[in-house]
């Protein structure tokens, strides 16, 4: 995951935060659509140099946000949302 350093993330004590790790699970994180979709294409990319997979099935998106109104994204994993 050192190719995620220095991509977009949030800022959390002066830190630039976009990845979040326990034993075989991620949290990416993102400010918006297209910083998330390139960092779950980096992630992709760099899982099938290793010969791993991403699990459609056990991937989620969660939207944080202080607006009435949550925005509806489009994330891709091979080309699917």
């Amino acid at each position: 995951m050192r190719n995620l350093e220095g991509h977009p993330g949030i800022k959390i004590g002066g830190s630039n935060i976009n990845n979040l790790r326990y034993a075989d699970d991620t949290v990416l994180i993102a400010e918006n659509e297209k910083d998330l979709q390139q960092l779950l294409d980096i992630v992709k990319e760099e899982s099938e140099k290793k010969g791993l997979e991403l699990n459609r099935k056990k991937t989620q998106v969660m939207v944080v946000s202080r607006k009435q109104e949550l925005p509806i994204i489009n994330i891709y994993i091979k080309g699917t949302s």
